[in-house]
C-alpha cells in the first residue's frame, strides 16, 4: 500500500512539471502568434500624368502584401469608381521594379504579363502588366476596371522592400481612363510614396507549434484526470 502511495505521489508530481513546461511551451508559440511576421506597403496613385485632363485623384490605390511564404508577394490594385484601364499608347495597364527576378502567376483573364515599357510622363519599367482585354483608347462597350491582382515569386525570397523606383523616381505607373461626364479622360498616372503598415498574421509554422502544444496538454490533462 505504501509503495502504491509512492507511485501515485511520484507520477502526480512528474505530470505536474510535465504540464508546467507545456504551460510554458504554449505561452511562448503564443508570444509568436501575436508578433507581426508580415508586413504591407501600400501606394496611392496621386500623380497625374494625363494629357487630356484626369482630374486630380487619387486615381486608385496598389497594395503589395506578403504572401504565405518568404518568397512571395501578392500586389493588388484597385481603381477609383469609374476609373478603368485603357491602351492609348502611353503605357500599359500596370508598369514596376523590383530589385530581383520574378515569375508572375493568379494574372486574370483580362490581363497578361509584359516586358519593359515607357510611361509618359512617368518613364521606364522594366516589368509591366498589360489589359489584354481593353480596346485602344477608351471606345467601345469593353471597359475593364479591375481590380488587378497576382503574385511574384522569387526562390531566394521577395518582400514588399523588393520594390524600388525607376529611374524617374516611381514605384507605379497606370495606363488608364477617368470619366469626365462625356466619355473617358485617357493618360497615365503614377506613384513615388508608399506607406508601410504592418500585420499581425502569424506563420504556419508558428500556428502548428501552437495547435501541438495545446493537443500535448490536453491529452496530459486527461491522464491526470484518469490517475
Amino acid at each position: 500500500m505504501l509503495v502504491w502511495e509512492v507511485l501515485q505521489h511520484t507520477t502526480s508530481h512528474t505530470m505536474t512539471l510535465t504540464l508546467k513546461s507545456v504551460a510554458l511551451y504554449i505561452a511562448a508559440a503564443a508570444t509568436f502568434v501575436a508578433v507581426p511576421s508580415a508586413y504591407a506597403t501600400n501606394f496611392s496613385l496621386t500623380v497625374n500624368g494625363c494629357s487630356s485632363g484626369c482630374g486630380s485623384g487619387p486615381f486608385g490605390n496598389i497594395s503589395v502584401v506578403q504572401g504565405g511564404n518568404i518568397n512571395t508577394v501578392i500586389v493588388t490594385e484597385t481603381l477609383a469608381a469609374g476609373n478603368i484601364y485603357v491602351k492609348t499608347g502611353a503605357g500599359s495597364a500596370l508598369g514596376y521594379l523590383l530589385d530581383k527576378a520574378t515569375t508572375v502567376s493568379g494574372l486574370g483573364l483580362n490581363f497578361t504579363a509584359g516586358n519593359s515599357n515607357g510611361f509618359s510622363t512617368f518613364g521606364t519599367f522594366a516589368t509591366t502588366i498589360l489589359c489584354s482585354a481593353c480596346l485602344q483608347g477608351a471606345s467601345g462597350s469593353t471597359h475593364i476596371s479591375g481590380p488587378l491582382s497576382f503574385s511574384l515569386f522569387n526562390a531566394t525570397g521577395l518582400t514588399p522592400a523588393n520594390f524600388i523606383r525607376n529611374s524617374n523616381n516611381f514605384f507605379f505607373a497606370s495606363d488608364i481612363g477617368v470619366p469626365n461626364g462625356q466619355g473617358f479622360d485617357t493618360g497615365t498616372v503614377g506613384t513615388s510614396v508608399g506607406t508601410v503598415t504592418l500585420t499581425a498574421t502569424p506563420e504556419p509554422g508558428t500556428l502548428a507549434m501552437l495547435a501541438g502544444a495545446l493537443g500535448i496538454a490536453g491529452v496530459l490533462r486527461g491522464k491526470r484526470f484518469r490517475a
